[in-house]
């Protein structure tokens, strides 16, 4: 957000863009957290096609925030295809910079492993769609 040379790549600058006018009826006014307004949690929040980088760090930090990451049951799934595989150091880099940010501070460390020994963090392989 400090580096307004890169900023207009970011995850923030593309849904500020968004003209709300090519959303489908349906989905004007909504959020994604209406699952919380309404009252459930949110059970999974997947990726796909992300890099994971520095320059939406903040995106990632709120979706994290707003659903508790580390005192919910909310499962974190990473998509891959097989001709582009899964990054796991983006993927631990990710986890440990946002556990910098829990507190208490040991809880943040533990994050990754929390996730993994509650199966709340997979990485998951797409097959291709195979049209006849």
């Amino acid at each position: 957000m400090d580096k307004p040379e890169i900023y207009q790549f970011t995850k923030t600058a593309r849904v500020l863009e968004l003209p709300n006018q090519y959303l489908p009826e349906e989905m004007k006014g909504r959020s994604i957290f209406d699952a919380q307004e309404n009252g459930d949690e949110i059970k999974e929040i997947k990726f796909f096609g992300h890099s994971l980088g520095e320059a939406d760090y903040s995106y990632f930090q709120s979706l994290f925030d707003q659903v508790d990451l580390y005192g919910s049951k909310t499962k974190l799934t990473f998509c891959y295809t097989t001709m582009h595989g899964p990054n796991y150091d983006a993927i631990i880099e990710l986890m440990n910079r946002y556990g910098e940010t829990v507190i208490p501070e040991a809880h943040g460390r533990n994050l990754l492993h929390k996730l993994l020994l509650e199966e709340r963090l997979k990485i998951a392989t797409l097959s291709p769609l195979v049209v006849a």
